[in-house]
């Protein structure tokens, strides 16, 4: 997955663009109704748009992005998705509707838990 973090920097950083990671998500996503996409890939394509979905996300890409969330909603559908991708399909569609940005729970939940394991640390030392 660290390759897929750097692809995602090079695209804030504008070295990579957009259409490389569309490129991408499709062809980790592309399957077949006898061969679904594997879990890895899935995962891959709910990084991409957790980390950059906004920027790639824009109106002249409304309709492929529309297309894998589309494609995404199908697979949380099937009976054979495992519950843990469903999940992750289902927390990354969620972003979308909330404008690419976390909740406010989700936010602050991790930001708890980074300030509890830094007391913990400091109490060690």
């Amino acid at each position: 997955m660290s390759h897929i973090a750097f692809m995602c920097e090079l695209l804030k950083s504008s070295l990579l663009p957009g259409q490389i990671l569309y490129y991408c998500m499709e062809r980790l996503l592309n399957s077949t109704p006898n061969k679904p996409p594997a879990e890895e890939d899935v995962e891959a394509v709910c990084l991409i748009l957790s980390r950059v979905g906004k920027t790639l996300d824009s109106a002249e890409n409304e309709q492929r992005m529309d297309a894998q969330i589309g494609h995404m909603t199908a697979l949380a559908a099937l009976a054979s998705t495992p519950p843990t991708i469903k999940t992750m399909i289902r927390s990354t569609i969620q972003l979308r509707a909330n404008n690419w940005r976390q909740h406010r729970h989700q936010h602050s939940h991790s930001h708890h838990k980074q300030k509890t394991a830094t007391r913990e640390k400091k109490k060690t030392e």
